[in-house]
């Protein structure tokens, strides 16, 4: 800053004058007091001569920031004084100005982020709550299936790289642990932004009868899940989302089954075991569902 620059000359000046003046009002004092002392006693050539080495020695008796600030001796300190002034200032101007750029270059970069965010595609993965069918044949228990529709609640185009999912029976409430998924079908590999969703279905096909699987479901020996991933492009960046379901079978007299808005077709009677099988619903399973998240690249499709 010019104004910077300006009061520090003011104050070197200042103090300088100050220092100069102190040393010559110390050379005054010092003659007075040794004409006084002197007069008569001496020639007046010998007199002024022993005066001045007087004064002069007097001067130099004062601390040494005296003559480092004093006139002429204090002309090299005011120069250096200044010149390390101008460099301070330049110093903190350059600095200054590359916080400047870089906090533009900062906010142009979190600006393009922010509008990439906006526009780019944005999938919502769904499996409806009551969706999941069963194939029986008298008591055997043929397969299980279930529907994953995908939508686009983007402002861009998703171009889907890979899909992955496998609806799976476990023990329990094991953890699922690292369970392989198998490639799903889509109908198309584009998703416009706010159209109809995609759907694809997962099989399942559990070595169990009917009854024996609608027994242990309710028993909690047996447990259900859909789950896998979606790869895709937007925008020239990857995104992943992972989804992930578990069953959740209903006791028929808790009442949860008509809250859910479930109908039991067989209120006085017993249930046959495909009905006992999808008489529940699906919940987000917190082991394997996660937020989308951005990729380098998608993985290969086997």
């Amino acid at each position: 800053m010019a104004w910077k620059y300006i009061v520090a000359v003011v104050a070197i000046v200042g103090f300088s004058v100050y220092v100069s003046h102190q040393d010559q009002k110390t050379r005054d004092q010092y003659e007075q007091k040794c004409a006084q002392l002197n007069a008569g006693s001496i020639t007046p050539a010998a007199h002024n001569e022993d005066c001045d080495k007087g004064a002069d020695n007097a001067a130099r008796n004062l601390p040494r920031w005296h003559r480092m600030f004093g006139w002429p001796e204090g002309i090299t300190v005011w120069a250096i004084l200044l010149t390390l002034f101008a460099i301070a200032e330049q110093t903190s101007a350059t600095k200054d100005a590359t916080n400047a750029a870089y906090g533009s270059l900062t906010f142009a970069e979190a600006q393009f982020e922010l509008m990439k965010e906006k526009d780019r595609a944005k999938l919502d993965l769904n499996v409806a709550r009551d969706d999941l069918e069963v194939g029986v044949e008298g008591e055997h228990l043929l397969h299980l299936i279930s529907t994953l529709s995908i939508r686009n609640v983007g402002e861009s185009k998703a171009f889907i790289g890979v899909i992955r999912g496998v609806l799976v029976s476990g023990l329990g409430s094991e953890p699922l642990g690292d369970i392989g998924h198998a490639t799903l079908d889509l109908p198309d590999r584009v998703l416009e932004p706010n159209k109809t969703p995609l759907v694809t279905k997962a099989y399942c096909f559990p070595e169990a009868t009917a009854s024996t699987f609608a027994e242990c479901l309710e028993q909690g020996t047996y447990s259900l899940h859909f789950f896998g991933f979606v790869e895709y492009e937007t925008m020239g960046l990857w995104w992943r989302k992972e989804f992930g379901y578990t069953w959740n079978n209903i006791a028929r007299d808790s009442g949860l089954g008509g809250a859910l808005g479930l109908s039991d077709p067989y209120p006085n009677s017993p249930m046959p075991a495909r009905d006992r099988i999808v008489y529940g619903y699906w919940s987000i399973s917190e082991e394997k569902d996660r937020p989308e998240y951005p990729i380098s690249k998608p993985q290969r499709e086997d």
